[in-house]
């Protein structure tokens, strides 16, 4: 199994806020190479920063689930643009990298803050596009959260099944037992997730909002503390 960034890439696209959604076989792939390696991967600690970059905005596709809902029909070219930034339907791992620190989340969700802060200073948008823009933000940062939770969640999951079935294998199970055990983490495998995540990967959205309110208002969270900066 490829524990690269690229292959988990693979293994986590089309992960949403709801989890992601596993076959059998692909459980037991993950379950596999889990097994084979120490379960302890982490980018290095660069991974992924060129992302967190301000791109230029892209036009959405057909199943574009945008966070802003625009009060006027009548919508400024900025301000529609900056709103193509606020995807809910895009896997976080595409504009944040693999290395999803707290940091790293509220860096990418207080950079499009101010890029809306820039645009109203500089006239682009109106007072309320950019209230529109900041509810929009409010939504997508949960979204972002909560990516990030269950992602964080789905690989803890994974090692305690892959213990388990190790612990399994080593006992003799038959093959008969096995598949019914692959079939009950397949089937179990999104409430596992939710309360893994209850218990170990929650993030303190009272500490995610402040963090955005520092990077939104132009600190680089994402360089390390080491380098005497604060961060």
């Amino acid at each position: 199994m490829d524990m690269t960034p690229a292959g988990l890439y693979v293994l986590t696209k089309g992960m949403n806020s709801q989890g992601p959604s596993l076959s059998r076989e692909a459980l037991e792939k993950m379950e596999a190479g889990i097994r084979e390696h120490t379960g302890s991967f982490r980018p290095a600690e660069s991974y992924g920063i060129e992302l967190l970059q301000e791109q230029p905005p892209q036009r959405p596709g057909p199943d574009a689930k945008l966070s802003t809902a625009f009060t006027d029909e009548n919508v400024s070219e900025k301000a529609r643009a900056l709103s193509w930034l606020m995807d809910e339907s895009k896997d976080i791992e595409s504009c944040v990298g693999f290395n999803l620190g707290r940091k790293q989340l509220a860096q990418h969700v207080g950079g499009i803050g101010r890029q809306i802060d820039e645009a109203f200073a500089a006239g682009e948008i109106t007072q309320q596009e950019r209230d529109d823009l900041n509810a929009g933000l409010g939504s997508y940062a949960e979204n972002v959260a909560s990516q990030a939770e269950r992602r964080d969640a789905m690989w803890g999951v994974m090692r305690q099944m892959a213990a388990s079935t190790q612990a399994m294998v080593a006992s003799g199970a038959s093959r008969e037992e096995m598949a019914a055990y692959a079939k009950s983490n397949t089937d179990s495998m999104q409430e596992r997730i939710s309360e893994f995540v209850k218990k170990h990967t929650a993030i303190d959205r009272e500490l995610m909002a402040a963090l955005i309110a520092r990077a939104r208002g132009g600190e680089d969270l994402t360089v390390p503390s080491w380098k005497g900066i604060k961060a």
